[in-house]
């Protein structure tokens, strides 16, 4: 009978035991898979989120256009002038997306001895985009400290004015037209509250009626009208943390691990 209780007693403990070690073993799976989401996601991180960017740059319009009329570069290599102007405002959410607001002007006009004839026109826009960071996706952090990769992409309105009389005296027209941007953006750290940009971003506006040149686009051509812009520029970062999103790297496995010891 005593063996009997003694038995019984000691499968109580064993199991208590067991349950008691089942429980704290998942509260701790519990809290490295949370302490992980937060850090692989960034939402908690010590990392500056917002940004100025300013850049400078070049345009391509490649369509539509009237006859007689274009506004590419005859020499690829040749030193491009400034008609591009962007600025924009930028909001990391977590450490890997974001968005953005800019606006930008560009002069189209065309180059020097490309066989166009002369025309000018502007176009102003606003964007609101998605951020996202290539960099963390592709692990550049094992190979530079100072090299950064961002794709973006979202919605635009512009307003497209022609400045130069064509033949068919059409002089000062104004179209407003509405469509996406999509672009990619390579980052050189300067400092830690600076980076050189580089970016290339393509513009397409939905139902634009006029060329750019300035001339009524024929029907065939009224759908859509397309935009390269390459720019150069700077970010500047702003926060109390010593480090922007763009240069934050989560914390690995082992650096936690090591932590909840």
């Amino acid at each position: 009978m005593n063996q009997t209780i003694a038995s019984r007693i000691t499968k109580t403990i064993l199991i208590f035991c067991f349950g008691t070690n089942m429980i704290f073993a998942q509260q701790n799976s519990t809290k490295t898979k949370n302490t992980l989401d937060a850090s692989n996601s960034g939402v908690n991180a010590d990392f500056n989120k917002w940004s100025f960017e300013f850049e400078i740059g070049s345009n391509t319009a490649v369509r539509p256009f009237g006859d007689g009329y274009n506004s590419n570069q005859r020499e690829f290599f040749s030193l491009p002038g400034f008609y591009h102007f962007d600025f924009g405002v930028r909001r990391m959410l977590n450490s890997k997306f974001g968005i953005k607001s800019d606006i930008a002007f560009d002069v189209i006009t065309n180059k020097n001895e490309n066989g166009s004839l002369p025309f000018r026109s502007t176009q102003s826009r606003i964007g609101v985009q998605g951020v996202f960071d290539l960099g963390k996706v592709f692990e550049f952090n094992t190979f530079s400290k100072s090299i950064g990769l961002l794709a973006h992409g979202g919605v635009q309105v512009s307003q497209f004015k022609s400045n130069s009389k064509t033949a068919n005296q059409q002089d000062g027209l104004t179209e407003y037209d509405g469509g996406y941007l999509l672009g990619i953006t390579p980052l050189i750290k300067l400092t830690d509250r600076t980076s050189l940009t580089f970016d290339f971003t393509v513009i397409s506006n939905v139902r634009q009626h006029l060329n750019w040149d300035g001339t009524t686009s024929a029907k065939e051509n009224n759908l859509t009208g397309l935009l390269y812009n390459t720019s150069i520029g700077l970010s500047f970062y702003l926060g109390k943390e010593a480090k922007h999103s763009d240069w934050y790297v989560p914390k690995t496995v082992a650096a936690l691990g090591s932590e909840l010891k």
